[in-house]
């Protein structure tokens, strides 16, 4: 039953000044925001409430896993951001694609936060392009976890291990993280790319992006 309506307009609106809705003899209250099918609108229409809301249960949802992410798996914490934080970061993305800069920085840092408990960094310590490189390593050369290896697929015209970039839409892609890391992956010298110790392409790695 219908009980409010959202006036949505650029401009603002006087709302007294308007002749009142009745439906079935009861007077319909004009409301700031409403809710439909768990997307927030609001009467400008740029989403900030339903982002902001987004940001605040991916906060609560970190809070908790942080809590026991040192006896959690570097695999589980890469599961759980998947299965878990990202979706709920994300939900009706469609929608918001378009939202304005301010919004954008803060998916950007709720984004960050959620990469800072997958490599388990402090607040205070940024994301290192070595971290997501050293990871993307890891899953190419032990294909661990396996749902993020079967994800990639390498180009046969060349020497070392690039690898083709994945088709996404702006801001929906679940693999965000993998996304950009490929970027970073394929602007390494071929050289680098073919080295399969570990220990031996951390160093390697870390003397190339001094």
């Amino acid at each position: 039953m219908v009980n409010s309506s959202l006036l949505i307009s650029n401009n603002k609106v006087n709302k007294e000044s308007l002749p009142p809705i009745h439906i079935n003899n009861s007077v319909i209250e004009f409301v700031l925001n409403a809710t439909n099918l768990g997307v927030i609108f609001n009467e400008r229409l740029n989403w900030t409430n339903h982002i902001q809301r987004n940001i605040a249960k991916t906060y609560d949802m970190l809070r908790n896993l942080r809590a026991v992410q040192n006896s959690t798996p570097l695999n589980i914490r890469m599961l759980l951001a998947k299965t878990y934080l990202v979706p709920v970061l994300l939900y009706g993305c469609e929608l918001f694609a378009n939202c304005n800069s301010a919004d954008k920085r803060l998916l950007t840092v709720a984004y960050n936060s959620i990469a800072r408990y997958i490599f388990q960094k402090s607040r205070r310590e940024r994301i290192s392009s070595y971290s997501c490189i050293t990871f993307l390593h890891k899953i190419i050369y032990t294909r661990e976890p396996s749902y993020l290896y079967t994800k990639l697929q390498f180009a046969r015209s060349n020497r070392g291990r690039k690898i083709i970039q994945l088709r996404y839409r702006k801001t929906k892609s679940e693999y965000q993280f993998l996304i950009n890391t490929i970027r970073l992956w394929n602007n390494l010298p071929t050289t680098l790319q073919i080295v399969s110790n570990a220990s031996r392409f951390k160093k390697d790695l870390s003397t190339y992006l001094q």
